[in-house]
């Protein structure tokens, strides 16, 4: 699989409103299964963004406090 130059922008332009998304709106695209669905879309695989993005936020509920 390679990956090309839009590709590239489109992750970083994507990283940088998730970072402000974050810190003001909360909106939440900075949520890892968020985030790793439009990863995917932009990679050209779904499946895999989504895997991923849920074993992240597997990893985020076992290690954060609530309540």
């Amino acid at each position: 699989m390679q990956i090309n130059a839009f590709q590239v922008i489109a992750i970083t332009l994507y990283a940088f409103i998730a970072t402000f998304d974050m810190l003001e709106t909360d909106i939440g695209l900075s949520k890892p299964v968020i985030a790793g669905f439009f990863a995917g879309l932009i990679m050209g695989n779904v499946t895999l963004g989504l895997a991923v993005g849920a074993t992240l936020q597997l990893m985020i509920l076992g290690v954060g406090t609530y309540g």
